[in-house]
């Protein structure tokens, strides 16, 4: 299957225009707001193109919210946990990966018909715990067999697609690579050759996290960061998520620092990313932050801008 996205880019004579958007942030998904709250959130929804939600159990009340204050603006979907609002996190490496969904996912699917989902490429093992967006996740159960995983990860994505999605669209996140973890749910799923068979055997496109990838490059001992971004597939990139990574405990974390903070490189490699003449899929860059946003909205827009891209709604 061919990748809608990259399709109108090719019936626009490869026109650079990409969404700019921002990750669901908590307020938005407060059942009731004050009136400052309101104005805060009209003044971000006038800076992007998209919004992305990631809790699936709260989607409803976020789209209300987008149509009340952000003028309708398009929603895509990030599904990182269950419909039924548990603390897990849904992962493809689970065996028991559509009894997540719950009943609910069809009619959050109905609702939006996302130009496409997304999803987390999925952990070596069967049971996780998750620790919160800020930490690593814990197996809690043995390492899969690389080969068992790829093939119950391609089984998941396929059970998506034909039970789920109208478009087939299905877009893979990268993940931060734990090297303390000894139980091994970072295994396999980060390294670029995983990855690219991954997305090329299960027809997919790629959402590049670029703090993600700071992390995994650091914790998996390469020399410069860009060596092991420039090993994954961009020409896939369908998506970049923009966060920054920080340190704990002499590891490299996914901490979603501010971009604009001092010393943080993320823009950089976004802008080395953005050269590389490479990215032919790309529709939208995503700040997944959750402090100081307006500023960072209007790094990234001048970035984009500087680098010959057009901002524009999906």
């Amino acid at each position: 299957m061919r990748n809608r996205i990259a399709v109108k880019k090719e019936e626009k004579g490869m026109e650079k225009r990409v969404s700019l958007g921002l990750m669901e942030q908590p307020v938005m998904r407060k059942e009731t707001v004050s009136k400052q709250e309101e104005a805060e959130m009209r003044e971000v929804f006038d800076r992007v193109t998209h919004i992305e939600g990631k809790y699936l159990a709260t989607l409803e009340l976020l789209k209300e919210r987008v149509n009340a204050l952000g003028g309708g603006k398009p929603l895509i979907l990030h599904a990182q946990y269950p419909p039924r609002g548990d603390d897990d996190m849904l992962n493809l490496g689970n065996a028991a990966f559509p009894d997540q969904f719950g009943d609910k996912f069809s009619q959050i699917i109905e609702m939006f018909d996302p130009e496409w989902i997304s999803f987390h490429l999925g952990f070596s093992c069967q049971k996780l715990l998750s620790r919160g967006q800020f930490d690593f996740a814990i197996a809690q159960s043995e390492i899969i067999p690389e080969e068992v995983l790829r093939q119950r990860m391609l089984k998941n994505i396929a059970f998506v697609r034909k039970t789920y999605l109208k478009r087939g669209n299905i877009i893979l996140e990268n993940l931060d690579y734990n090297p303390r973890d000894k139980s091994g749910a970072y295994e396999h799923v980060c390294d670029p050759d995983f990855i690219d068979r991954i997305l090329t055997a299960g027809q997919c496109g790629m959402l590049l996290d670029i703090g993600h990838a700071n992390c995994s490059a650091q914790n998996m001992g390469y020399d410069k960061v860009m060596e092991f971004i420039f090993k994954l597939p961009l020409e896939k990139v369908v998506e970049i998520h923009m966060s920054g990574a920080g340190a704990k405990d002499g590891l490299a974390h996914d901490t979603h620092h501010p971009i604009n903070r001092e010393g943080q490189p993320e823009v950089g490699y976004l802008e080395e990313i953005l050269k590389s003449g490479r990215m032919t899929s790309l529709a939208a860059v995503t700040l997944e932050t959750f402090e100081d946003i307006i500023p960072q909205l209007e790094l990234l827009r001048n970035l984009l801008e500087r680098s010959g891209w057009t901002i524009a709604s999906l």
